[in-house]
């Protein structure tokens, strides 16, 4: 997952983890979630709620 676009990749997405998971190559979603979470030092779900109540305050501001 360490490649050029990968982190741009998740951070402008809406689509879900599987659907993620299968776009970059992976079959298996426990073994996304294990690479996602040693390369961005946190869980997909986290990070994909994380974004999502960064956007909503972005509404809100």
């Amino acid at each position: 997952m360490t490649r050029p676009g990968a982190r741009p990749g998740v951070k402008g997405t809406t689509i879900s983890i599987s659907a993620l998971a299968y776009r970059w190559g992976f079959n298996s979603n426990a073994h996304f979630s294990r690479i996602f979470k040693r390369e961005f030092d946190t869980t997909p779900s986290e990070f994909l709620k994380r974004r999502v109540h960064e956007s909503m305050g972005d509404i809100v501001d």
